[in-house]
């Protein structure tokens, strides 16, 4: 029976990763060819990267000051005051109710050309199928979305997928757009086909009782054929600290309720889907910490699922990986 490498890239951030393209891109090869080292001769692999690995590339377009501001408020607040004639264009094409959104708009170019640039050229460089975590990506109508994009491995786009449900208090108030219209694109490659829930789009139930449009996602995987599911993530938690949303009188930590509301939960539902591969971001950048153990799920037939393989820590940077049956590719 053929076999699969799968890797989740734990990867660690900081300023510095940031500070030019060339400081992210040698990151970033350092992760894939970590990576490469431990895949198996003539094997496929899928290499998932965190959510917002190439969101912070808004800092990289901004210039190393920007890594050196306290917020990413005030970050922000710099690439207005450096680009006024840009950030007053977007501002006329959104309209002026959206002030947000137009100071990414006037990033986003710059932020997709690096993105895909770095991981179109490694995705080539190693014939892997690569899920590049998520950045903050314009979309059709002016909209600017944070979404993964799946580089096959010759290089090529495999698949975008937009997020569908932003995280309150945090996503929903930064100028991004929910993608609910928009269709789930699933990545067809040597690995299979592969679908991605990016972060708060792989739980079964929303976070709080506040979220009207919130949806599940996924649910189509089964006739589109999933074979295994990208789950890019990034949590601004403490992982063993206190949940925030959680119920009066409930004692829950961020790392239970990620395991009993979370992707683990709902991978257990997504009928076909044979495996999950969620890449947590780590690191400190400007007022920003994320936390988060990575994992590669197994799911049986029945749909019970059990960790193949998981990060020692949720502090650290660590590529987690395992080698898996990959009966579909013998068909």
């Amino acid at each position: 029976m053929s076999e699969l490498d799968l890797f989740a890239v734990q990867a660690h951030i900081r300023p510095a990763t940031y500070r030019s393209e060339r400081a992210f891109r040698e990151t970033t090869r350092r992760y894939v060819e970590e990576c490469a080292r431990s895949r198996q001769a003539g094997n496929p692999a899928l290499l998932v990267f965190p959510e917002n690995y190439g969101a912070f590339l808004a800092l990289t377009v901004l210039g190393g000051l920007s890594t050196r501001m306290p917020t990413v408020d005030s970050a922000f607040a710099l690439g207005i005051a450096q680009r006024p004639l840009a950030f007053a264009r977007a501002l006329r094409r959104v309209g002026r109710a959206h002030v947000q959104r137009a100071a990414l708009l006037v990033l986003t170019r710059e932020i997709s050309e690096i993105y895909h640039a770095t991981f179109a050229d490694l995705a080539r460089a190693h014939g892997a199928t690569i899920v590049a975590g998520s950045a903050l990506l314009e979309g059709p109508d002016a909209q600017v979305y944070n979404a993964s994009v799946t580089f096959a491995e010759d290089g090529s786009v495999a698949a975008c997928t937009r997020k569908v449900n932003l995280v309150p208090e945090i996503e929903d108030g930064i100028g991004l757009t929910p993608n609910h219209g928009g269709a789930t694109e699933v990545a067809h490659s040597a690995v299979g086909t592969v679908g991605t829930l990016i972060c708060y789009d792989g739980f079964q139930v929303p976070h709080t009782a506040h979220e009207p449009d919130w949806r599940p996602v996924g649910g189509g995987f089964a006739d589109q054929g999933v074979h295994v599911v990208a789950q890019p993530s990034a949590n601004p938690w403490p992982w063993r600290g206190a949940w925030v949303h959680r119920r009066p009188g409930e004692e829950t930590l961020r790392c239970e309720q990620w395991a009993s509301e979370g992707f683990e939960a709902r991978l257990t539902q997504l009928a076909g889907v044979r495996y999950g591969v969620t890449a947590h971001l780590v690191g400190t950048i400007l007022d920003q910490r994320f936390e988060g153990r990575s994992a590669i799920y197994a799911r049986s037939a029945e749909g019970a699922v059990r960790i193949v393989a998981q990060a020692e820590r949720e502090d650290a940077g660590e590529v987690v990986h395992a080698r898996v049956e990959a009966s579909w590719l013998d068909a």
